[in-house]
């Protein structure tokens, strides 16, 4: 006979609480124009361009001003390819 399945302790219901309201604050914070263009340091003709060919994020309109989903931009920052550094095998 098979043994029950274990019940999640409290303790684990309220860490995966705390995770998946994270991840949904995540989604739901904006980052900025200027707070794009501070981190990634390209002018935002460049960023336009990008969005244009697909290769970074859409903007959203917020209140009538143009942001970006933190969580889309940051996937999109780790997604980036390291630089070669002398001595890597290439």
């Amino acid at each position: 006979m098979p043994r029950p399945t274990p019940r999640a302790t409290s303790l684990e219901r309220a860490r995966a609480t705390a995770q998946s309201r994270a991840n949904a604050d995540q989604q739901l914070q904006f980052y900025s124009k200027a707070k794009i263009l501070s981190m990634i340091p390209v002018t935002y003709v460049t960023v336009w361009n990008w969005m244009k060919a697909g290769t970074f994020p859409r903007a959203r309109k917020v209140g009538g001003k143009v942001m970006w989903p933190r969580g889309e931009v940051d996937a999109w920052m780790q997604s980036r390819p390291f630089s070669t550094l002398s001595g890597d095998n290439t």
